[in-house]
């Protein structure tokens, strides 16, 4: 009986070993569903690099990279259901009286704003399955913006993500009509958590000013950009109304800007032009 008592007592041991869970803890959390995107010019061909399609079921992480020599974003639109890429490129080509009757044909679905050469930005947001396009609205030396030069590129988006994730942790950072709501920010990395609580759509266009530039000279040379700029673009989030995104941003020492160039719904001017452009610095 005292053997047996041993063997029950040496097996009860070992089950509760198998039992046990030594194993590290696994983070089960899905990830952001990366969409790489490759901004390019190059005698004087305008284009996008990027999948043609991507599955989507949680957040996407859209990163943009300019390898061109020239600055560019990628401008994410959300195609209406029974329209097309080339009915987008007809609406925004139009002039005044000229464009197309209706509603748009597409809705803004968030993207970046203006990177520089060699640059880099990451915005990561929801997604839902549908139809998209990547627009470059920069204009080259000849103030045609580039997706007239071809700097378009349709992506469709599968899956079931609608905010099957929360945003990353970071800073609230508020736009709506016309004015900025930000964060207390400092040098180093942080994330802005964006949100659109305006009526029409908005952008975070962030610049750094160079050495002995002022906000007023920014604010100069957007309403008449002769010359180089003051100011180096480190691109930002586009957020469409009642959006929200996250855009991880580094900062330095120096005094920055943050504006929006989405044209008006009542006069076409840019936002910056009825007050949308703020100023900050980083000490």
């Amino acid at each position: 009986m005292r053997k047996i008592a041993v063997v029950v007592c040496l097996l009860s041991l070992a089950f509760a070993a198998c039992g046990k869970d030594d194993s590290p803890t696994v983070d089960a959390t899905p990830k952001p569903t990366v969409i790489n995107v490759e901004a390019t010019d190059s005698n004087g061909t305008y284009k996008f690099g990027v999948d043609a399609t991507a599955e989507v079921d949680n957040l996407a992480s859209i990163v943009v990279k300019n390898t061109g020599q020239q600055p560019h974003q990628a401008a994410l639109i959300k195609i209406a259901d029974g329209k097309t890429l080339d009915d987008a490129k007809a609406f925004l080509s139009a002039e005044g009286s000229a464009a197309p009757a209706g509603p748009p044909p597409f809705t803004v679905g968030g993207g970046t704003t203006v990177i520089d050469p060699g640059g880099s930005a990451t915005v990561t947001q929801s997604l839902p399955a549908g139809s998209y396009a990547f627009f470059c609205f920069v204009p080259g030396p000849d103030r045609a913006p580039h997706f007239v030069k071809g700097m378009t590129a349709a992506i469709t988006i599968t899956g079931t993500s609608t905010a099957s994730l929360p945003l990353p942790e970071g800073e609230n950072a508020t736009a709506s009509e016309y004015k900025y709501d930000l964060p207390a920010l400092k040098a180093g990395t942080t994330v802005l958590r964006t949100t659109n609580a305006g009526k029409q759509d908005h952008e975070f266009q962030l610049g750094r000013l160079a050495d002995g530039k002022t906000a007023a000279d920014a604010l100069a040379w957007l309403n008449n950009p002769q010359g180089p700029p003051p100011m180096a673009s480190i691109a930002g989030p586009v957020v469409g109304v009642g959006g929200s995104n996250s855009f991880k941003l580094t900062l330095q020492k120096g005094t920055y800007v943050v504006f929006c160039r989405i044209p008006d719904q009542t006069d076409g001017k840019p936002h910056f032009q009825h007050g949308m452009f703020q100023g900050f610095t980083i000490t």
